[in-house]
């Protein structure tokens, strides 16, 4: 049931980054080496995760965020 509600969660992510993607104006997509606004997400355990907590860590030069929205689906 925990990976039915993460599955929906990711889904959701990526619905509202993809509306806000296309609604944006092109002059303000990013681009490669553009700094990105801090935000707050929930983790695959619902914990939420602030970005600048993950690269101010030591060792820590940047962060990749990644959906995979077929995991853990049949297809």
């Amino acid at each position: 049931m925990k990976r039915h509600w993460t599955a929906i969660g990711a889904a959701a992510v990526l619905i509202a980054l993809t509306v806000f993607f296309v609604a944006c104006d092109q002059s303000s997509i990013f681009e490669i080496g553009d700094t990105v606004p801090d935000f707050t997400m929930p983790d695959q355990y619902n914990a939420e995760v602030k970005l600048s907590d993950l690269i101010n860590e030591d060792g820590m030069n940047g962060a990749v965020l990644a959906f995979y929205i077929l995991d853990n689906s049949p297809g």
